[in-house]
């Protein structure tokens, strides 16, 4: 908590002062002084909408970064400490290393018996520090929990926009734990949102290692139902440029990481609508919010629809915006009955 605290007042800080830097700059540039105001000629008028302007654009994407840090950090569970969980560091080897958490109850931290395993898959702004309250509440029903830092996030090398290098770092966590002895035989299970949902959905539907996945606020088609309303907003645009997390996907990378595109493929490659059906239905539950303003609710209709979801495997909340705020405690519930169904 008290990090966040201090980057926020920072980032407020920052902000001021590097408007008041402009000011200061701007006037000694002009050699403007504050007696010279009441007598400024009509280019130095426009001059002062431009530097006013510049000055409004430097406080105001500074408060949207600070804002945004307070909200997601006082909108979410703070850190729960429980001697009732252990938190275990691993590194899955591999071309790529994986850094990763395990969460587990304490009471099963020494013993070798074999169960359950939920990988954890978050959204695109989120890591492994914000999925920790959903790994945590896992746990705490039993089954063994693993997050991991997604390339670009935390200790992990490469870049947050490398869509398609989660996927397989996504297989290379399946293949690592399906040969693992915590783990029993066909005991492996996904659970994602936002990108979280679609790397689970394209790594795991058709491996039959995988026995159960749970996802929500996932998109349909990237570039047709979800990028084109970031290209439109210039602050989101600019907020993830100077991240440099701003996404563009090809056509045919969009194909790989949509899972419309993703289901049309898998009914038409592996035995027809029956297989997929067939598939589905005993393997994804998928949840969305209708006023979802980030990953728009026809995403979720698109996808229920090319995968031929059933009534019984989705749950539609009325409000809980993308990140379904205070609506974990029902994820958790439905997630827990899905994969303890036969």
């Amino acid at each position: 908590m008290k990090r966040f605290a201090l980057k926020y007042l920072f980032l407020r800080t920052a902000s001021s002062a590097a408007g008041l830097i402009i000011i200061i700059v701007n006037f000694v540039s002009w050699d403007l002084y504050p007696e010279d105001i009441p007598y400024i000629s009509s280019e130095t008028l426009l001059l002062a909408v431009l530097f006013g302007f510049q000055t409004f654009m430097f406080f105001y994407l500074g408060f949207l970064i600070a804002d945004s840090i307070s909200r997601f950090w006082w909108s979410r569970w703070r850190t729960v400490e429980t001697s009732a969980l252990t938190e275990s560091s691993i590194t899955v080897p591999g071309d790529h290393v994986i850094p990763g958490k395990l969460y587990q109850l304490s009471s099963t931290m020494n013993e070798s018996v074999p169960g359950k395993l939920i990988i954890v898959s978050y959204g695109i702004n989120d890591n492994q520090f914000r999925a920790q309250h959903i790994a945590k509440a896992l746990a705490a029903l039993g089954y063994r929990v693993f997050t991991w830092d997604y390339r670009g996030r935390d200790e992990s090398k490469g870049k947050i926009t490398d869509l398609l290098g989660h996927v397989q770092d996504l297989r290379t966590l399946i293949e690592f734990w399906s040969n693992n002895s915590l783990v029993d035989a066909g005991e492996v299970y996904l659970c994602g949102w936002s990108l979280g949902g679609m790397v689970s959905i394209i790594a795991g539907l058709a491996d039959d290692r995988v026995r159960k996945l749970f996802v929500w606020s996932t998109w349909s088609d990237l570039r047709r139902r979800v990028l084109w309303r970031v290209y439109v907003n210039p602050l989101v645009v600019l907020r993830y440029l100077f991240k440099g997390e701003l996404l563009y996907v090809s056509r045919k990378t969009n194909e790989e990481v949509s899972p419309v595109h993703y289901a049309r493929n898998l009914e038409r490659e592996k035995g027809g609508r029956e297989y997929l059906e067939m598939l589905v239905k005993s393997k994804l539950f998928m949840c969305h919010a209708k006023n979802d303003s980030i990953i728009g609710f026809d995403n979720f209709k698109e996808n229920a629809s090319a995968l031929h979801l059933p009534q019984t495997n989705q749950f539609v909340f009325k409000k809980g915006s993308h990140m379904v705020i205070r609506k974990e405690t029902i994820i958790v519930g439905l997630l827990s009955r899905f994969f303890t169904e036969a």
